[in-house]
């Protein structure tokens, strides 16, 4: 057996336990992505997770694209957040003692709807702690629980279009080569980016929480606001803002301090292209044959794009180089390059210094779905769902003492 061979078996499920085996978990979500994202979370790492609905089921059984239904009953957003758990249907109005039966037995509770609703109901944390005294609580909403703004916009429903708009993010986007008036608009994320990391964070605390009990005996309250979490990721762009004194430009194809950091146009598709160091600066012109301009950009302080123009002329350089090549031979190109360095005995110990840009070939989504490497790791499955085969993401982590449920 090959040692890659070993590697891959240590990740086997096998009869291997969960992580979060006997971890009971109690969601009451209602359209909530957020929440539904946690609770699949905490699901996937093992632990059993009830998502409580009402009568008629959660709305966001039938928010989907172009309008597919799986098995003409939900749709595909619900289906992939909602696959391992049990779902169960209550009159909130005249049920409230069921909803109290399940949370009494429950260390986990996920509250996605407007804040006070469920206090309001008679199954928030006020009531849910005096039975179960060290329940941690997570509760989920656009502004969180408390301050000026989470009261006054109590009753906004959660959309993660608005979590980026109150984060300024969508201004950050575009592309700056575009001028004028007509080409200052906002873009979005083309994902759910506020949703998903807050259902990250959420998952995250919550098992913070659950080690904290385990130390302390004591459960807690935990809240979480989907409108602040980009803040939390996108912090550079508010510091870099201090340091340069005025307001920054679109990002859109160049980063906030390291360049290049970005995706190129080849002759016959695109390519990312990455130099963390100046080391790797300087190999990537040597490479391009522009070396004679390396005396103006040599150190990270000449490239860092405070200066959007300035960092435009560079850019405009290598784009102009890396479209004479197509995606494969530029690759191939700098492979050659390194391994030079590593087939000589006496250069490989300067390899570091030589410079190795990064640089790997953008791929179509069709393209993803072809490679095997995704289906060796199980980080794709194929699914029979009704009478077709779907490609289905699986559980992103890896174990080699524990398993996953999806």
């Amino acid at each position: 057996m090959s040692s890659r061979q070993k590697v891959e078996t240590l990740f086997e499920p096998n009869n291997k336990p969960y992580a979060l085996e006997g971890v009971k978990v109690v969601e009451i979500s209602y359209t909530n992505f957020a929440a539904q994202i946690a609770a699949a979370i905490l699901c996937e790492l093992g632990a059993d997770v009830i998502k409580i609905e009402p009568l008629g089921g959660d709305p966001s059984r039938y928010v989907t694209p172009y309008g597919v239904l799986i098995d003409e009953k939900v749709g595909i957003p619900y289906f992939i957040e909602n696959r391992c758990k049990n779902i169960v249907e209550i009159d909130f109005n005249n049920e409230k003692e069921k909803i109290l039966d399940y949370v009494k037995q429950s260390d986990i509770i996920i509250d996605g709807y407007k804040p006070g609703e469920l206090d309001h109901l008679g199954v928030g944390y006020r009531q849910i702690q005096n039975i179960n005294h060290d329940i941690i609580y997570v509760a989920i909403s656009p502004f969180g629980s408390f301050g000026e703004l989470a009261e006054k916009y109590s009753n906004i429903p959660y959309s993660d279009l608005t979590a980026q708009a109150y984060n300024g993010y969508p201004t950050l986007i575009g592309n700056p080569y575009l001028q004028g008036e007509k080409y200052q608009y906002p873009l979005r994320a083309g994902i759910w980016v506020a949703t998903i990391m807050a259902g990250v964070q959420a998952a995250i605390s919550a098992l913070v929480a659950l080690y904290w009990r385990e130390i302390s005996g004591e459960g807690q309250f935990i809240d979480v606001a989907v409108n602040e979490v980009l803040s939390a990721v996108h912090l550079v762009p508010y510091i870099v803002g201090f340091f340069f004194e005025k307001h920054r430009e679109k990002y859109g194809l160049l980063d906030y301090i390291i360049y290049p950091f970005g995706y190129y146009k080849t002759a016959d598709g695109y390519v990312s292209i990455a130099t963390p160091t100046d080391a790797d600066f300087r190999a990537l012109l040597k490479i391009l044959g522009l070396w004679k301009i390396e005396p103006d950009w040599r150190f990270a302080i000449d490239r860092i794009s405070d200066d959007v123009e300035r960092i435009k002329e560079l850019d405009e350089k290598l784009r102009q180089a890396a479209s004479k090549y197509s995606s494969k031979k530029l690759i191939e190109k700098i492979i050659r390059y390194i391994q030079l360095y590593r087939k000589i005995p006496v250069l490989k110990f300067i390899e570091r210094h030589v410079g190795a840009p990064v640089v790997v070939e953008l791929y179509p989504l069709k393209r993803v779905l072809e490679e095997r490497h995704w289906y060796v790791r199980k980080s794709l499955q194929v699914v029979r769902i009704g009478e077709r085969d779907v490609v289905l993401p699986a559980s992103p982590f890896k174990f080699s003492a524990t398993r996953t449920k999806t």
